[in-house]
């Protein structure tokens, strides 16, 4: 005789949820959406997906690089320079062919153009600190001394011991 089955509520939920399990974004999915964000001129949703992406790259170090300087770079173009100069050395440690004395003065230089100056400053304090046989740090400190036409500016400098 044939039996008759009916699916209970939990059952019905539980086949129809199974096959949009695997479904989420993947970390390159999150780093796509964030450098379009942030090429866009959204730092904040390219924060947003850097930070979404991070959580789903796992060991995957490759990715994980290219979410962490989207994220970076979003806050430069936000000019959140302390932020920042938190995060270097730590990047530094786990990325040590990516953060290199390049990375620092681009991300120095994003800081400047966002109008950042004590952000820009402690970035190129911090390369400086963590790279101090590269005389990219040193050029561009000098350059500010040259170019420290308020007593704010001269402040920072005094402050960091390059004045």
């Amino acid at each position: 005789m044939l039996q008759r089955r009916f699916l209970t509520l939990p059952m019905l939920l539980a086949l129809c949820g199974a096959p949009l399990a695997g479904c989420g974004k993947s970390a390159d999915d999150y780093a796509k959406e964030a450098q379009a964000a942030l090429d866009a001129g959204d730092a904040a949703k390219a924060q947003q997906e850097a930070n979404e992406g991070l959580k789903a790259a796992g060991s995957d170090k490759a990715v994980a690089w290219r979410l962490e300087k989207v994220r970076v770079d979003a806050l430069a173009k936000e000019g959140k320079g302390k932020d920042i100069v938190a995060d270097l050395a730590g990047l530094k440690t786990a990325y040590p062919t990516q953060a290199t004395a390049q990375f620092y003065k681009a991300v120095a230089d994003k800081l400047a153009t966002a109008g950042d100056k004590d952000g820009q400053l402690a970035v190129l304090d911090a390369g400086n600190k963590s790279f101090p046989d590269d005389a990219t740090f040193k050029t561009a400190i000098e350059g500010l001394k040259g170019a420290a036409n308020s007593p704010e500016d001269v402040e920072r400098l005094k402050a960091l011991g390059y004045l």
